[in-house]
């Protein structure tokens, strides 16, 4: 089960961005079973958004692999 959450409050733009971005992750992963996962969106310093994964390393890394994420 992936689990997506927001680390802080987006204002404006950057809070539909981020609903959108929810949205885009729920739909690519849903139906899969990837183990327990949880995505937590994070503000960093100057204004960068990040993605924070948490949750058993295998299930990190295939959901990052569907994701297309390999930083």
């Amino acid at each position: 089960m992936v689990k997506i959450e927001v680390g802080f409050s987006p204002e404006g733009f950057e809070k539909e961005m981020v609903q959108q971005t929810k949205d885009d992750l729920r739909t690519k992963l849903q139906g899969l079973d990837l183990g327990r996962v949880k995505i937590v969106f994070k503000k960093r310093p100057g204004h960068q958004l990040a993605f924070q994964f948490l949750g058993d390393p295998d299930a990190i890394d295939k959901t990052k692999q569907i994701l297309g994420i390999y930083a």
